[in-house]
């Protein structure tokens, strides 16, 4: 036994010599009692500093632990509650990351970066935090390792971040190793949450295809070109975005790779290119706390469309069509004398109108289209070798009413219908939204700059962050008497947005009959996130249709868009144009 009980065996032993009844009863000594009792007060006190210095260990390692979660997302970087802090402490060498989570001046909470040698220097905010909003908002609370309070942790857990259901969410083991269990997130610092980015080429080409849109062309001066820097190192031959605006010959237009700028030649100004490199290098800035030039990872734009042309004259075999390939085998053969991968990613498309003024057949334009594709994916393959499969990455024109006979989108629809059956074909957004130029149906420099944005951000998803991408599109319908109840697909929640975009009747909501006659619509009302229900002025039946942007003049369209804009800002410096993802014109048959 121990020193307490071995005074309380003697001190309660049942004889006066333990063990010999023949010695008569024991009559304790208060004495020993005393003893006893002293011994039991000594062990406690003892026992008490023991805790007291267990206690100043764990509040130390607690606070370890809460810094660890402030600067888990960037790598093990410096973590302090307040830039003063920070400021304090310049024992890093240049180029450390530093998370300041707590300053009660918000400007300063972000992510900081060393300038210097280690022991001088100063801190610099970064762009990797551009809300300058961090803060560990974990939701979670931080226990030392007992096997009372997590009885069902490893034993080598040492500390653990427990969830509001007591899970352990983040645990630290006996060698100090950090974990997440079972992590998942729909946002991250309010933006929403993706997988870890893929760049798994240098070089990344990009051709702009299609008629005048694609061109940048406009007959005002406010289609001319306002992205004449670059900042995010996307590139273009030297030629220019349009190589062949530079005269000469076709290698003399593509002899080295230069930063890509837009420019302006005669009734040619800003095109999409410059856009679309644009967003997608702010999204991996922002999205996967990348700067642009540590991906190794550079898009390459071109435009090789032609105004005023039907789909038959940019089809493979025609002159626009050898520009397209000269592009990319360009974009291959200089790279590669660069030392640098290069893939063909895609290319855009955005044509319509002179089809519709042709009268061309629905049937033909899309197999055109989809013939289209398969042409430029096999040249692109068979110069560079790549297994990856082109992507068609689109916008819908709208303009049916100025230029259809029948006033009915049927290449929009088209676009949609290619977009939901191959997932090499992209619907990146609808058109009718963006700036206009006082040329229609053209759009200015900045409509057509923010079209590239959508381009870039769709190519971002696909190309980079390997997800399926879709545009804002109704995904079930419910026909119920004179209800119609259509769910959608958000990013966000839905809105119905009469500023952005001037009113539309019905938001741009229409109900036909199956032979086309109008229903009249009494009111469209958004009833959820993602829901819009639709009060009929008389119950449609079976057969019917439901359109969205139909007009009889005009790029058509209506006021239906998400909230993506909350989370994403293209050229926030400059354009700070929200990316709300607009609804696409469609037209659905009622079941």
């Amino acid at each position: 036994m121990g020193q307490i009980g071995d005074l309380g065996q003697q001190f309660q032993r049942d004889f006066v010599v333990d063990g010999v009844p023949a010695s008569g009863a024991n009559k304790p000594d208060k004495a020993v009692g005393r003893a006893v009792f002293a011994a039991i007060d000594g062990k406690v006190e003892a026992q008490a500093e023991a805790v007291a210095v267990v206690g100043e260990q764990v509040q130390g390692f607690t606070d370890q632990v809460e810094a660890m979660a402030g600067a888990a997302a960037f790598g093990g970087a410096v973590s302090k509650a307040t830039k003063a802090a920070l400021d304090a402490d310049l024992a890093y060498p240049a180029d450390r990351l530093a998370v300041v989570w707590n300053d009660p001046d918000l400007t300063k909470r972000g992510v900081y970066a060393k300038v210097g040698a280690s022991g001088s220097g100063s801190w610099s905010l970064t762009t990797l935090a551009p809300d300058s909003n961090l803060r560990p908002d974990l939701n979670a609370e931080v226990l030392f390792r007992s096997q009372r309070l997590v009885a069902d942790l490893p034993m080598l857990t040492r500390a653990a971040l427990l969830d509001a259901d007591g899970l352990a969410a983040w645990t630290v083991d006996a060698n100090g190793v950090f974990k997440a269990h079972g992590l998942s997130a729909s946002t991250i610092n309010g933006r929403p949450a993706l997988s870890a980015g893929v760049f798994d080429a240098a070089v990344n080409g990009f051709i702009c295809y299609g008629q005048s849109w694609e061109v940048g062309e406009t007959m005002s001066a406010d289609g001319a070109a306002i992205s004449i820097s670059q900042p995010y190192g996307a590139l273009m031959f030297n030629g220019g975005v349009r190589p062949r605006d530079a005269g000469g010959t076709v290698a003399s237009q593509h002899t080295s790779l230069v930063p890509l700028v837009e420019s302006t030649s005669g009734n040619k100004g800003e095109s999409p290119a410059a856009g679309w490199a644009q967003m997608a290098a702010e999204l991996v800035q922002v999205e996967d706390r990348i700067a642009w030039d540590r991906t190794g990872f550079n898009w390459l734009g071109s435009s090789a469309a032609v105004s005023n042309t039907r789909l038959d004259q940019l089809a493979d075999g025609t002159a626009p069509f050898q520009n397209l390939k000269d592009d990319i085998a360009y974009g291959y053969s200089l790279s590669q004398a660069l030392g640098r991968s290069y893939v063909f990613r895609a290319f855009s498309w955005m044509q319509s109108v002179s089809d519709y003024s042709a009268g061309t057949a629905a049937a033909t334009w899309k197999a055109g289209v989809t013939a289209l594709r398969t042409a430029v994916d096999t040249y692109a393959k068979s110069v560079t070798g790549q297994a990856e499969d082109v992507l068609c990455v689109m916008a819908q024109p709208g303009w049916a009413g100025n230029y259809e006979a029948t006033d009915y989108p049927w290449a929009d629809l088209a676009m949609l219908d290619l977009s939901e059956a191959d997932p090499n074909f992209v619907l990146a957004c609808p058109a009718y939204f963006l700036p206009k130029s006082s040329d229609t149906p053209h759009y200015n420099a900045q409509g057509n700059k923010i079209r590239g944005a959508y381009y870039g951000l769709a190519m971002k998803r696909k190309v980079v962050d390997r997800q399926v991408f879709a545009p804002l599109k109704p995904v079930a319908i419910r026909r119920q008497g004179k209800l119609l109840t259509v769910r959608f697909n958000p990013v966000g929640a839905l809105k119905i947005d009469t500023m952005a975009f001037a009113s539309v009747a019905s938001a741009g909501f229409s109900v036909v009959t199956a032979a086309g006659a109008a229903i009249a619509i009494d009111r469209v009302d958004v009833t959820g996130r993602d829901t819009v229900t639709i009060t009929a002025a008389t119950a449609p039946v079976a057969g019917a249709k439901l359109r969205y942007g139909f007009a009889a003049t005009g790029a058509g369209g209506g006021n239906l868009r998400d909230s993506q804009g909350d989370l994403i800002v293209f050229d926030p410096g400059g354009l700070n144009h929200p990316m709300h993802n607009w609804c696409a014109l469609f037209e659905k048959v009622l079941s």
